[in-house]
């Protein structure tokens, strides 16, 4: 249900690229994308915002993407620098969010290619990261901002922080795609 590869990590860099420039419908504070590919044929649903109040050590906004794409779900986070991947689950690769005043839950995360974007869940997708995944859409769609937090390997931390306003009439039509391409 959840999973990425390695093009679907390039893929998903240049995606959010295509995002932060494009133009869609503007649902509260998320940009909401529609789109077909003519050449592969697949469809693409993807709903971002810009942070607000953090920007990366290069003085850009975070971006944080919901997208469905060939029938794959994914919530990333481009944090426009470089994120290291050198950890594990087991040894600290984790990314912390906190929806509202809601205490903090940690997350497994896979990285792109391009070592700027995470994506919520592990690059190798189970039971568990699923189902923290729907458990954090769940509470982004009921709240109001959302703060995500890295601790890259031998850095100190980044924090991005996005308003949810919107996101939970954006994410429906991210997740009708998904059912819609499960369907066929």
């Amino acid at each position: 249900m959840i999973k990425h590869s390695t093009a679907a990590l390039l893929a998903a860099a240049l995606l959010l690229n295509q995002v932060a420039h494009a133009e869609g419908t503007r649902i509260g504070d998320w940009l909401l994308i529609d789109q077909a590919d003519e050449f592969t044929d697949s469809h693409l649903v993807a709903a971002s915002t810009p942070s607000r109040d953090s920007v990366s050590k290069y003085g850009k906004s975070q971006l944080l993407t919901a997208r469905c794409k060939d029938g794959e779900l994914s919530l990333m986070l481009n944090w426009n620098e470089f994120i290291s991947n050198k950890g594990s689950w087991d040894t600290g690769k984790v990314l912390e969010a906190r929806v509202d005043k809601n205490p903090p839950k940690q997350y497994g995360y896979g990285i792109s290619s391009s070592f700027q974007t995470t994506f919520v869940g592990d690059e190798r997708p189970t039971s568990v990261t699923v189902n923290q995944y729907y458990e954090l859409i769940d509470e982004m769609k009921n709240g109001e901002d959302v703060i995500f937090r890295i601790q890259p390997y031998g850095e100190s931390p980044r924090v991005a922080k996005f308003s949810l306003n919107g996101f939970s009439d954006a994410y429906q039509t991210v997740f009708k795609c998904y059912e819609d391409t499960r369907k066929k």
